[in-house]
Protein backbone atom coordinates (compact mmCIF):
# COMPACT_ATOMS: atom_id res chain seq x y z
CA UNK A 1 0.00 0.00 0.00
CA UNK A 2 1.33 3.27 -1.35
CA UNK A 3 0.56 5.30 2.89
CA UNK A 4 2.53 1.88 4.06
CA UNK A 5 5.29 2.96 1.82
CA UNK A 6 5.23 6.81 2.91
CA UNK A 7 4.88 5.98 6.33
CA UNK A 8 8.88 5.15 6.23
CA UNK A 9 9.77 8.26 4.23
CA UNK A 10 11.23 11.17 6.32
CA UNK A 11 7.77 13.05 6.63
CA UNK A 12 6.11 9.56 7.69
CA UNK A 13 8.35 9.37 10.52
CA UNK A 14 7.61 13.38 11.72
CA UNK A 15 4.23 12.69 11.56
CA UNK A 16 4.67 9.50 13.56
CA UNK A 17 6.50 11.57 16.36
CA UNK A 18 3.65 14.66 15.93
CA UNK A 19 1.15 11.81 16.69
CA UNK A 20 2.14 10.05 19.59
CA UNK A 21 3.36 13.63 20.82
CA UNK A 22 -0.02 14.60 20.74
CA UNK A 23 -1.13 11.30 21.96
CA UNK A 24 0.72 11.64 25.29
CA UNK A 25 -0.52 15.56 25.58
CA UNK A 26 -3.92 14.58 25.28
CA UNK A 27 -3.21 11.69 27.71
CA UNK A 28 -1.40 13.59 30.33
CA UNK A 29 -4.90 16.69 29.97
CA UNK A 30 -7.42 13.91 30.52
CA UNK A 31 -5.56 12.17 33.61
CA UNK A 32 -5.53 15.89 35.32
CA UNK A 33 -9.45 16.08 34.46
CA UNK A 34 -10.53 12.64 36.10
CA UNK A 35 -11.16 13.11 40.03
CA UNK A 36 -8.46 11.52 42.24
CA UNK A 37 -11.22 9.40 43.72
CA UNK A 38 -12.06 7.94 40.16
CA UNK A 39 -8.29 7.15 39.48
CA UNK A 40 -7.73 5.33 42.70
CA UNK A 41 -10.55 3.51 44.04
CA UNK A 42 -11.07 1.03 41.28
CA UNK A 43 -11.09 -2.62 42.41
CA UNK A 44 -9.40 -3.07 38.70
CA UNK A 45 -6.18 -1.75 38.70
CA UNK A 46 -5.13 -0.78 34.88
CA UNK A 47 -1.24 -0.31 35.84
CA UNK A 48 -1.63 -3.90 37.64
CA UNK A 49 -3.13 -5.48 34.78
CA UNK A 50 -0.42 -4.24 32.59
CA UNK A 51 2.03 -5.44 35.06
CA UNK A 52 0.72 -8.60 35.15
CA UNK A 53 1.16 -9.10 31.21
CA UNK A 54 4.63 -7.71 31.20
CA UNK A 55 5.40 -10.31 34.31
CA UNK A 56 4.25 -12.87 31.59
CA UNK A 57 7.28 -11.52 29.18
CA UNK A 58 5.28 -8.55 26.74
CA UNK A 59 6.89 -5.66 26.14
CA UNK A 60 5.07 -2.38 28.20
CA UNK A 61 5.52 -0.30 25.24
CA UNK A 62 3.12 -2.93 22.80
CA UNK A 63 0.68 -3.34 25.79
CA UNK A 64 0.26 -0.12 26.49
CA UNK A 65 0.15 1.06 22.57
CA UNK A 66 -2.30 -1.99 21.61
CA UNK A 67 -4.63 -1.07 24.71
CA UNK A 68 -7.28 1.57 25.00
CA UNK A 69 -5.50 3.99 27.85
CA UNK A 70 -6.45 4.80 31.01
CA UNK A 71 -7.68 7.55 30.73
CA UNK A 72 -9.90 6.58 28.07
CA UNK A 73 -11.25 4.01 30.46
CA UNK A 74 -11.87 6.15 33.24
CA UNK A 75 -14.08 8.33 30.84
CA UNK A 76 -16.05 5.59 29.59
CA UNK A 77 -16.67 4.80 32.82
CA UNK A 78 -17.72 8.15 34.17
CA UNK A 79 -19.62 8.50 30.73
CA UNK A 80 -21.75 5.28 31.14
CA UNK A 81 -21.62 4.39 34.58
CA UNK A 82 -24.70 5.50 36.02
CA UNK A 83 -26.97 5.09 32.36
CA UNK A 84 -26.37 1.27 32.58
CA UNK A 85 -28.99 -0.56 34.16
CA UNK A 86 -29.23 -1.22 38.02
CA UNK A 87 -31.16 -4.12 40.07
CA UNK A 88 -30.27 -6.72 36.70
CA UNK A 89 -27.68 -8.53 35.53
CA UNK A 90 -25.75 -7.21 32.42
CA UNK A 91 -24.71 -8.32 29.05
CA UNK A 92 -22.14 -6.64 27.80
CA UNK A 93 -20.32 -7.52 24.45
CA UNK A 94 -16.28 -6.47 23.40
CA UNK A 95 -14.99 -6.77 20.25
CA UNK A 96 -11.26 -6.80 19.93
CA UNK A 97 -9.61 -8.38 22.53
CA UNK A 98 -5.67 -8.13 22.26
CA UNK A 99 -4.40 -8.99 25.43
CA UNK A 100 -7.51 -7.96 27.72
CA UNK A 101 -6.53 -5.01 28.64
CA UNK A 102 -10.33 -2.97 28.04
CA UNK A 103 -12.10 -6.19 28.19
CA UNK A 104 -10.82 -6.65 31.85
CA UNK A 105 -11.93 -3.00 32.53
CA UNK A 106 -15.80 -3.95 31.03
CA UNK A 107 -15.44 -6.93 32.97
CA UNK A 108 -14.83 -4.99 36.46
CA UNK A 109 -17.59 -2.26 35.01
CA UNK A 110 -20.74 -4.19 34.75
CA UNK A 111 -19.85 -6.34 37.49
CA UNK A 112 -19.52 -3.85 39.17
CA UNK A 113 -22.94 -2.86 38.48
CA UNK A 114 -24.66 -6.05 39.14
CA UNK A 115 -21.68 -9.24 39.86
CA UNK A 116 -23.42 -11.66 38.00
CA UNK A 117 -22.88 -9.60 34.56
CA UNK A 118 -21.96 -11.26 31.81
CA UNK A 119 -19.49 -9.75 29.04
CA UNK A 120 -19.12 -11.63 25.62
CA UNK A 121 -15.84 -10.95 23.53
CA UNK A 122 -14.76 -11.70 20.22
CA UNK A 123 -11.64 -11.94 18.45
CA UNK A 124 -10.13 -14.29 16.44
CA UNK A 125 -6.50 -14.29 17.77
CA UNK A 126 -4.23 -12.48 15.35
CA UNK A 127 -1.01 -11.95 16.08
CA UNK A 128 -0.72 -8.44 16.78
CA UNK A 129 1.98 -6.20 17.57
CA UNK A 130 4.88 -9.16 18.55
CA UNK A 131 2.04 -10.85 20.17
CA UNK A 132 1.96 -14.68 18.83
CA UNK A 133 -0.78 -15.73 20.64
CA UNK A 134 -2.72 -12.99 22.27
CA UNK A 135 -5.55 -14.58 23.56
CA UNK A 136 -3.51 -17.29 25.78
CA UNK A 137 -2.69 -13.76 27.69
CA UNK A 138 -6.47 -12.28 27.47
CA UNK A 139 -7.09 -15.90 29.61
CA UNK A 140 -4.46 -15.67 31.86
CA UNK A 141 -5.85 -11.87 32.60
CA UNK A 142 -8.52 -12.44 33.08
CA UNK A 143 -8.16 -15.39 35.34
CA UNK A 144 -5.99 -13.31 37.35
CA UNK A 145 -8.29 -10.72 38.36
CA UNK A 146 -11.25 -13.67 38.95
CA UNK A 147 -12.89 -12.55 35.97
CA UNK A 148 -13.58 -15.82 34.20
CA UNK A 149 -16.71 -16.94 35.11
CA UNK A 150 -18.41 -13.72 33.95
CA UNK A 151 -16.72 -13.78 30.30
CA UNK A 152 -17.51 -15.53 26.98
CA UNK A 153 -14.69 -15.40 24.80
CA UNK A 154 -16.18 -16.22 21.07
CA UNK A 155 -12.77 -17.04 18.66
CA UNK A 156 -14.39 -15.76 15.23
CA UNK A 157 -15.11 -12.56 13.46
CA UNK A 158 -17.53 -10.52 13.77
CA UNK A 159 -18.91 -10.78 10.21
CA UNK A 160 -16.76 -12.70 7.37
CA UNK A 161 -13.24 -13.16 7.27
CA UNK A 162 -11.69 -10.03 5.66
CA UNK A 163 -7.98 -9.30 4.28
CA UNK A 164 -8.15 -5.76 5.29
CA UNK A 165 -5.72 -4.61 8.15
CA UNK A 166 -6.47 -4.49 11.84
CA UNK A 167 -3.63 -2.47 12.37
CA UNK A 168 -0.93 -0.73 10.77
CA UNK A 169 0.61 -4.15 9.71
CA UNK A 170 0.13 -6.83 7.76
CA UNK A 171 -1.56 -10.00 9.05
CA UNK A 172 -2.67 -13.37 7.62
CA UNK A 173 -6.47 -13.63 8.20
CA UNK A 174 -6.69 -16.82 10.77
CA UNK A 175 -9.49 -19.55 10.33
CA UNK A 176 -12.16 -18.84 13.20
CA UNK A 177 -15.46 -18.77 13.47
CA UNK A 178 -17.38 -16.08 10.47
CA UNK A 179 -20.35 -14.02 11.28
CA UNK A 180 -20.56 -13.82 14.86
CA UNK A 181 -22.56 -10.98 15.26
CA UNK A 182 -25.88 -12.76 12.99
CA UNK A 183 -25.05 -16.02 15.90
CA UNK A 184 -25.22 -13.83 18.98
CA UNK A 185 -28.49 -11.94 17.58
CA UNK A 186 -30.18 -15.70 16.85
CA UNK A 187 -29.39 -16.54 20.08
CA UNK A 188 -29.42 -13.44 22.44
CA UNK A 189 -31.45 -10.88 20.37
CA UNK A 190 -31.35 -7.14 21.29
CA UNK A 191 -30.01 -7.98 24.85
CA UNK A 192 -26.77 -6.16 25.32
CA UNK A 193 -26.39 -2.78 27.31
CA UNK A 194 -23.02 -1.65 26.50
CA UNK A 195 -21.38 -2.80 23.12
CA UNK A 196 -17.45 -1.35 22.83
CA UNK A 197 -16.02 -2.10 19.53
CA UNK A 198 -12.05 -2.07 18.82
CA UNK A 199 -11.79 -4.46 15.95
CA UNK A 200 -11.55 -3.92 11.86
CA UNK A 201 -11.07 -0.26 11.74
CA UNK A 202 -11.88 -0.44 7.79
CA UNK A 203 -14.90 1.76 7.07
CA UNK A 204 -16.66 -0.12 4.96
CA UNK A 205 -16.32 -3.47 7.57
CA UNK A 206 -16.68 -1.30 10.58
CA UNK A 207 -20.06 0.23 8.89
CA UNK A 208 -21.99 -3.20 7.87
CA UNK A 209 -20.93 -4.26 11.44
CA UNK A 210 -22.39 -1.28 13.35
CA UNK A 211 -25.68 -2.14 11.13
CA UNK A 212 -25.60 -6.04 12.74
CA UNK A 213 -24.73 -4.78 16.11
CA UNK A 214 -27.57 -2.16 16.18
CA UNK A 215 -29.87 -5.17 16.21
CA UNK A 216 -28.34 -6.78 19.53
CA UNK A 217 -28.36 -3.35 21.81
CA UNK A 218 -30.65 -3.35 24.22
CA UNK A 219 -33.30 -0.62 24.59
CA UNK A 220 -31.12 2.47 25.85
CA UNK A 221 -28.21 0.41 25.09
CA UNK A 222 -24.90 1.99 24.95
CA UNK A 223 -22.35 1.89 21.97
CA UNK A 224 -18.47 2.65 22.38
CA UNK A 225 -16.34 3.28 20.05
CA UNK A 226 -12.55 2.97 20.30
CA UNK A 227 -9.95 5.57 17.75
CA UNK A 228 -13.07 7.99 16.98
CA UNK A 229 -10.39 10.57 16.14
CA UNK A 230 -6.70 9.57 14.70
CA UNK A 231 -8.25 6.32 12.56
CA UNK A 232 -10.18 8.79 9.51
CA UNK A 233 -12.47 5.49 8.81
CA UNK A 234 -13.49 4.91 11.98
CA UNK A 235 -13.98 9.22 12.90
CA UNK A 236 -16.21 9.01 9.68
CA UNK A 237 -18.26 5.85 10.65
CA UNK A 238 -18.83 7.19 14.31
CA UNK A 239 -19.74 11.01 12.92
CA UNK A 240 -22.09 8.90 10.64
CA UNK A 241 -23.56 7.09 13.85
CA UNK A 242 -23.93 10.01 15.86
CA UNK A 243 -26.22 12.18 13.16
CA UNK A 244 -28.35 9.08 13.46
CA UNK A 245 -31.95 9.98 15.14
CA UNK A 246 -31.38 6.68 16.48
CA UNK A 247 -28.34 7.46 18.73
CA UNK A 248 -27.62 10.41 20.91
CA UNK A 249 -23.91 10.93 20.93
CA UNK A 250 -22.91 11.28 24.76
CA UNK A 251 -19.14 12.65 24.00
CA UNK A 252 -15.62 11.68 23.01
CA UNK A 253 -12.59 12.37 25.07
CA UNK A 254 -10.51 12.23 21.82
CA UNK A 255 -10.53 8.03 21.70
CA UNK A 256 -13.06 7.06 22.17
CA UNK A 257 -16.64 8.18 21.52
CA UNK A 258 -19.78 7.03 23.51
CA UNK A 259 -23.15 7.31 21.91
CA UNK A 260 -26.30 6.14 23.15
CA UNK A 261 -29.53 3.87 21.30
CA UNK A 262 -32.96 6.36 21.90
CA UNK A 263 -35.95 4.72 23.11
Amino acid sequence: MRWAVRIFTPWGVEWLLWKRSRKKERERVLAAQIPEAARTSNSFQLEEAIGFLVDRGLDAVQVREGSIPATSLHYLAEAVMDRLPSGRPLRALHVGNFVGVSLSYITWLVTERHPQSLVVSIDPNIPHREVEDPQSHTFALLDHFKMLSRNLIINGYTLERSDEPLTEEPFAAAAACENVLSSLRALAGASFDLILIDGNHEEKYLSKEIAEIRRLLARKGILVLDDVVDWPGVAAVFERVAADDSFVKLGDDGRVGVLQLGS
